[in-house]
């Protein structure tokens, strides 16, 4: 653990910050929690996800104390379970955590400072494809962009042929189409959606939101930076649907036993 410091309010941490917007703070969380590598439980997840709460002002810094996270979680977590969160998510290098002390001396509580999911910059021998790890696709320069030379017709059935062209103008390589469908449907499964005829427009727009930040130079993992994008968006829809059911439930008439004490 690094040297102590002295704590304060969390906006005098800016300069630990490692995130331009919440979005894209929640699109690293949501490649962390996708990783198999990080080998959290549901109820640690539960603590990362409320944790998280606390380093929104901050982009990707919070400084709660244990108890403050502990009761956002309203009883869904115990003190043991957050520490041993915390020491999980600090050897997969999800975060880093500095020690603080009040300006008494006393210990106070630590700086929990989220960090990047990981890119893999050095050239290193080809590996087979794994939607989990840093893809080694490179998009072509949009300037270059050429009808690209996939065969459409031998894509797998299971792959959309508008999400394939879309896709294949900016990786053409073996296997790109797949796995970026592969993280699709992975997003889709979590809520229930992986069915629904709408989704290759969702992916689509997904995957040309993820297009524009890497032309920005904002991306450093194509196929996770979309995973979180998409992820966002199915979320957002989940939870427009919900509410739109509770609109629709009506009271029970007078005299239903639901009204009974």
């Amino acid at each position: 653990m690094a040297k102590a410091m002295v704590n304060d309010h969390v906006d005098s941490f800016k300069r630990y910050s490692q995130f331009d917007s919440v979005k894209e703070f929640n699109a690293h969380l949501n490649s962390w929690l996708s990783d198999p590598a990080v080998k959290l439980g549901k109820k640690e997840v539960i603590g990362l996800k409320a944790l998280s709460r606390y380093a929104v002002k901050v982009i990707g810094v919070a400084n709660a104390n244990v108890a403050t996270v502990l009761k956002t979680a309203q009883g869904q977590l115990s003190r043991a379970t957050y520490k041993r969160m915390i020491q999980k998510a600090k050897a997969a290098g999800m975060v880093t955590v500095y020690g603080t002390v009040r300006k008494s001396g006393a210990q106070s509580s630590n700086l929990v400072v989220f960090n990047p999911y990981p890119v893999q910059n050095e050239p290193g021998p080809p590996v087979k494809m794994n939607p989990h790890k840093q893809s080694s696709f490179k998009p072509k320069d949009p300037k270059k962009i050429v009808k690209n030379n996939v065969r459409h017709d031998k894509m797998s059935p299971a792959v959309p042929e508008r999400f394939s062209k879309v896709v294949s103008s900016f990786y053409p390589e073996q296997g790109a189409v797949k796995e970026f469908w592969s993280m699709t449907t992975r997003a889709a499964w979590r809520y229930c959606f992986e069915h629904c005829d709408w989704l290759t427009d969702e992916a689509v727009l997904a995957f040309k939101e993820m297009i524009s930040r890497l032309k920005q130079k904002k991306v450093n993992n194509p196929v996770a930076y979309y995973f979180g994008i998409l992820i966002k968006m199915l979320e957002q829809k989940y939870y427009e649907d919900l509410n739109r059911l509770a609109d629709n439930i009506t009271e029970p008439p007078k005299g239903h036993w639901l009204h009974a004490n």
